[in-house]
């Protein structure tokens, strides 16, 4: 019957509205969990920079260098992964 039909599209489109407003706090979270992974991801990247100048500014030496190659390799490292997690 029409009134049944009717009924049934109410409810429909109040379990949709409902739904839209009980993600509104997971999709803050979320914006807020990505804004915190960002500033990391700067934090690392200022890091990754500051590591390549000093290397730079070292003496050449091959202990020392292989050594600075190695931390500015982990910080790119750590930067590309949390990188990858922002964008999946």
């Amino acid at each position: 019957t029409p009134i049944i039909q009717y009924s049934r599209r109410a409810k429909i489109a109040q379990s949709s509205a409902l739904l839209t407003v009980a993600d509104e706090p997971a999709s803050l979270a979320q914006e807020e969990e990505i804004g915190r992974l960002k500033e990391r991801v700067q934090v690392l990247e200022d890091r990754e920079a500051v590591a390549i100048n000093n290397l730079e500014k070292m003496p050449q030496s091959r202990g020392s260098n292989n050594e600075g190659e190695a931390a500015a390799e982990r910080i790119s490292n750590d930067s590309e992964e949390i990188a990858r997690v922002l964008t999946s």
